[in-house]
């Protein structure tokens, strides 16, 4: 795998500026975020390669962006519009991601999550890359996830819990 934070960075800052008008700089570190409510969307890519692409950013934030996809106020943006805009931000990352490693492969329906503190993982796979970015002080994180093979034969060949009796 080849891919790098800088691909990653460059994709997304594309995609945000095209799609949204909204220019992103990459930050060199993780922010923390406190407890507020936080929104992630996620999108699996099986095939050739096997992964996971997933955008995070407090919600407000998030609300901003699909607002701009949407080109409306956030206020005006309803419930199922969110989650839409949301999903499909997470649909062009992992699109052009899916093509930047190239191989036959396909892009699952997105996933979108909100809450406080919630966690969303991608089981049996191993963090490939994350970058984060800063826009007028919001911030939006971009993970990829790849498929951990090696990980996933050492679970198979574990020998299974005794049965209850």
């Amino acid at each position: 795998m080849s891919i790098d934070d800088a691909d990653i960075g460059a994709t997304t800052h594309a995609i945000w500026s095209s799609v949204l008008g909204i220019e992103l700089s990459p930050l060199s570190d993780m922010p923390t975020e406190g407890a507020e409510p936080a929104s992630t969307a996620c999108i699996l890519i099986s095939g050739d390669w096997e992964g996971a692409v997933m955008l995070q950013s407090n919600t407000e934030v998030a609300r901003v962006f699909v607002a701009k996809m949407f080109e409306s106020e956030p206020a005006d943006v309803s419930p199922d519009d969110f989650d839409d805009g949301l999903g499909e931000l997470a649909n062009l990352v992992g699109g052009n991601f899916k093509n930047q490693i190239g191989g036959l492969s396909a892009l699952s329906l997105p996933t979108v999550v909100h809450g406080r503190e919630h966690i969303l993982r991608v089981p049996q796979s191993k963090l490939l890359t994350q970058v984060a970015f800063e826009t007028e002080g919001r911030h939006l994180t971009v993970s990829v996830f790849e498929r951990d093979r090696g990980g996933a034969a050492k679970r198979a060949a574990r020998p299974q819990d005794p049965a209850p009796t």
